[in-house]
């Protein structure tokens, strides 16, 4: 019997009961993101990190299932060429915080923009989401 819930949902159920396990679901979620696309340049450690040839922008946790233990994707309908991985990386760590005020008091959002590299240029990775 195949079991499925949404990814958000998943993520934020091990964010209340097992944070060890969400950090390393997401470091692989993460991992999905930069499998998704050749990297067309490579994270120099300045702020900036790596350039997708193709960001799949719809690549979230809110347009995943996790089903049998494997995050599922539907199809990848939008596309922005050249885009910065840590854009998306941005998108996956704001749908888990999304209308869930509750979340906020399981890990603050900033432990996870600073698990990803992501304090430094946080303005410019806001606005390539907005």
């Amino acid at each position: 019997m195949n079991h499925f819930l949404l990814a958000t949902t998943y993520l934020k159920d091990l964010m209340r009961t097992d944070k060890e396990r969400f950090f390393l679901e997401l470091d692989h979620f993460r991992d999905l993101i930069f499998q998704s696309s050749d990297i067309i340049k490579e994270d120099k450690r300045d702020g900036k990190g790596a350039i997708l040839a193709h960001g799949f922008f719809d690549l979230t946790p809110a347009n995943c299932y996790y089903i049998d233990g494997e995050f599922v994707f539907g199809p990848l309908e939008f596309c922005i060429k050249n885009y910065p991985a840590n854009a998306l990386i941005l998108r996956m760590i704001n749908s888990l915080y999304q209308g869930d005020i509750d979340i906020y008091r399981q890990i603050p959002m900033e432990i996870l923009m600073d698990r990803y590299g992501l304090n430094e240029k946080k303005e410019l990775w806001w606005r390539a989401d907005w």
